[in-house]
């Protein structure tokens, strides 16, 4: 039986617009954002079931610094695979986008996966098919690190209706959680936000 957890990045320098590099890391909020997924995951029930669970994670940075706070905390394999990279077909602005490989700076993930594509010249029917891919090869108990488009797409192909590509401003929160287990989804987008106030979100962006 397949089961899947979706996480979308935590909060990055793009998306609260300190920076026009779509290839940014997390602020420190989402820092502490992913660093409460992580410990989340483990202490309310997860931890022991995650050590035969892998992460599959998005070459883009704010991906990467959201995988390392997960597998610091669950101890579990993550391997790179620009399948889960960002949606940049709408960046028309953009001349290139060449997400680069940085084994030294996460040396507990496996590069070993990592493709070059330069995603600013990709094409919707390109990015679909990745898409696609990626949904029909994600192996059992598979935590899947990536971005907002790509996590309602999942989501769709879940429930036999990808169809299109979810617009931009249907997105999901950063670091929300969907758990998919076989035909069921258990959490659809859960979002830590607003279950634990008290405990994580005093740091601001």
């Amino acid at each position: 039986m397949k089961e899947i957890m979706i996480i979308r990045h935590a909060r990055s320098l793009y998306n609260v617009e300190a920076t026009k590099d779509l290839d940014a890391g997390l602020t420190d909020y989402g820092h502490q954002q992913a660093e409460m997924v992580g410990k989340f995951l483990k202490e309310e029930g997860f931890g022991c079931k995650y050590a035969n669970w892998n992460i599959m994670t998005s070459p883009f940075l704010r991906c990467l610094e959201t995988s390392q706070h997960i597998i610091d905390e669950l101890d579990c394999e993550c391997v790179v695979d620009g399948r889960l990279g960002e949606m940049t077909v709408d960046y028309h602005e953009l001349e290139s986008l060449h997400v680069v490989e940085r084994k030294e700076k996460f040396p507990e993930i496996d590069f070993s996966q990592f493709n070059h594509n330069d995603f600013a010249h990709e094409r919707m029917d390109e990015y679909t098919q990745r898409l696609e891919d990626m949904w029909d090869c994600v192996s059992e108990k598979t935590i899947l690190v990536t971005h907002g488009s790509p996590v309602l797409s999942f989501i769709r192909m879940h429930e036999g209706n990808f169809g299109s590509v979810p617009l931009w401003n249907h997105s999901v929160g950063n670091c929300s959680m969907t758990w998919i287990r076989g035909n069921r989804m258990i959490w659809r987008t859960r979002d830590l936000y607003w279950e634990m106030p008290d405990k994580v979100w005093a740091c601001g962006k």
